[in-house]
């Protein structure tokens, strides 16, 4: 799925949101939080999709621990639509009478989540 303008400004607010709950909390040094904006503004400049988004924010959380909750939320994202698809599969083929085809791909479902 593309990101919009506005799917960015979120990301970016998120991003500066745990910058600023860092050096409040002194998890990061100001100098630190320089170089964490740049390197935002260097990595977001060429995301243009949410795969390359959540492989934006496993760089950035490997770098800075602070942002792994970022990485959680997009993988939880990324599971959760998964398994929306697979339902879905499974429904339409429950429709079209296709049991055994849709049991299949419940089982897939399960054993993936």
């Amino acid at each position: 799925m593309a990101l919009t303008g506005e799917d960015k400004d979120i990301i970016y607010k998120k991003i500066i949101d745990i910058i600023i709950n860092a050096l409040e909390v002194n998890d990061i040094e100001e100098h630190e939080a320089e170089r964490i904006a740049q390197f935002t503004l260097d990595g977001m400049s060429n995301i243009v999709s949410e795969s390359q988004l959540g492989d934006f924010y496993d760089d950035l959380s490997s770098r800075w621990e602070i942002f792994t909750p970022l990485l959680k939320e997009i993988e939880g994202s990324r599971r959760e639509k998964v398994e929306n698809e697979m339902s879905e599969g499974a429904l339409t083929l429950l429709e079209h009478g296709r049991i055994d085809d849709a049991l299949k791909l419940a089982k897939t479902a399960t054993n993936n989540t």
